[in-house]
């Protein structure tokens, strides 16, 4: 009897020690995390340059310049590319700007591209969505239109002045407008944009006449270089 009450008197004393300690335990939602603080992500990036449907032509080496609006808090930019032969990979930076090289002498980067970037700060949940996406080609220069007439030293006769002459050049599909200038002696006459790969022009005096013709677009880096100059002689019957 007496072992007995001695082990019923160390098991209540243990219960008691087991109801002291928990007793003084912090309650157990004191160690969840805290809720998130962190803040979803502002509107995606703004795309400023270059402009949709630019042609970059890397005459020399030249880079091309990729860039878009700052976003306050933003740490990382992911600009993401997909080109029609080069498929598509993404590069990580720390700033707005991408400074990049497509020159090749053998045209290996030439090719169409779309890119898009999207930004990361580490008070976002989450990277911003991607921007809306542009396109860019990289392509050599277009080739100088051919002027077709009238050929070359060529003499036009007139029996009364002014008359009329049509200058006709090679048409450029990709061109929006063409450059012509022509010039009377060596002397510049006029330089003008016209819509078509013609003109009429008016001659009032006789003498040697020299022309030639470039073909440009707004989203060309580059008008095309100047056509070989083409010259015809006016002379009155």
């Amino acid at each position: 009897m007496h072992i007995y009450n001695v082990i019923k008197m160390l098991t209540l004393l243990i219960i008691i020690f087991i109801l002291a300690i928990n007793s003084d335990c912090s309650n157990p939602n004191d160690y969840r995390p805290k809720q998130d603080s962190l803040l979803p992500p502002p509107p995606p990036p703004h795309l400023l340059s270059p402009p949709d449907s630019f042609v970059h032509m890397p005459l020399g080496g030249n880079r091309l310049l990729i860039f878009w609006e700052r976003i306050e808090g933003a740490t990382i930019y992911e600009v993401n590319f997909v080109g029609e032969k080069f498929g598509e990979w993404t590069v990580e930076i720390d700033t707005n700007l991408l400074n990049q090289n497509w020159y090749d002498p053998y045209g290996k980067y030439n090719d169409k591209y779309v890119w898009k970037v999207r930004a990361y700060g580490p008070k976002w949940d989450y990277y911003t969505d991607w921007s809306e996406p542009r396109h860019f080609e990289v392509r050599d220069t277009f080739p100088a239109p051919r002027l077709l007439y009238p050929p070359n030293d060529t003499v036009l006769y007139f029996d009364s002045l002014p008359g009329i002459i049509t200058l006709m050049w090679q048409e450029i599909p990709e061109a929006r407008f063409y450059c012509l200038r022509v010039l009377y002696d060596s002397m510049p006459l006029f330089e003008h944009n016209v819509n078509q790969n013609y003109e009429s022009v008016e001659i009032d005096s006789t003498g040697t006449y020299s022309w030639q013709v470039r073909a440009e677009n707004p989203h060309w880096e580059f008008p095309t270089y100047w056509s070989f100059i083409f010259r015809f002689y006016v002379i009155k019957r």
